[in-house]
């Protein structure tokens, strides 16, 4: 999201663009403001994103030492992880909704102040146009995925289980990231989960590291699993779906 605040910028600071025009410009204030609260928003989301990482990261490598324990999700209130998902999914609302007025900030931008000739400064609106109808459609896909999955898990509530992520090897992928999760619950009952191919949340850091603790929740289409964070952190729901 930062990245076209800033190519937006360079074009409202250029020379062809007339500074003092652009400045003071109605339409061009409230645009300009609307970038910067974006922006800044990208930025917290992407530290958010990072420290995530970080944590699961470091939560790998300590197994490395030690085998998994189920004793990390002693402090799991199964409730309050399914409002977390909850919390999750009108997060995700309120980005897809929040892209519309940063969207509109840059076409106003183009629109007003790219240089001649105008059938370039036309070209660049449109590509605009159509990227963030993309991003818009894909958040309201993601929207859906996790407002399904919250009914589904509040539906079934959670099971303790064991995962081990492999290959998906039915499917191209080029990355060699596991995205198949075998789960083993503690009655003896297995399945096969295919972990949602364009989420963040995957689990393939854990991959081929054998019978670590989550829990399971949902039902066919619609499921998630928990992976420990470490003590007294959130844990990090991923999405799956079952393999019939």
């Amino acid at each position: 999201m930062s990245g076209p605040a800033v190519m937006v910028g360079i074009l409202q600071l250029g020379p062809e663009a007339g500074v003092v025009e652009g400045w003071s410009d109605g339409a061009g204030i409230i645009a300009i403001g609307v970038l910067l609260v974006t922006a800044a928003l990208a930025v917290v989301c992407g530290h958010r994103v990072w420290v995530n990482d970080r944590l699961l990261d470091r939560t790998v490598a300590g197994l490395a030492d030690s085998s998994p324990r189920r004793d990390e999700f002693d402090g799991v209130d199964p409730e309050t992880e399914t409002r977390r998902l909850l919390a999750l999914a009108r997060r995700v609302t309120r980005f897809t909704i929040g892209w519309v007025p940063f969207a509109v900030a840059i076409v106003v931008l183009e629109v007003n102040y790219l240089p001649d000739p105008a059938e370039d400064r036309q070209a660049v609106v449109a590509v605009t146009v159509v990227l963030s109808l993309g991003c818009v459609v894909f958040g309201q896909v993601m929207n859906e995925v996790w407002h399904r999955r919250y009914r589904s898990v509040l539906a079934t509530g959670w099971r303790p289980a064991t995962v081990t992520v492999n290959l998906d090897h039915d499917r191209t992928n080029p990355e060699g990231e596991p995205r198949i999760f075998d789960v083993r619950f503690p009655g003896g009952e297995r399945s096969r989960l295919r972990g949602v191919q364009y989420t963040s949340r995957n689990g393939h850091r854990f991959g081929w590291r054998p019978d670590i603790p989550v829990w399971v929740g949902g039902e066919d289409e619609t499921m998630v699993l928990l992976f420990s964070r470490g003590p007294s952190i959130p844990p990090c729901a991923v999405p799956a779906r079952l393999i019939p």
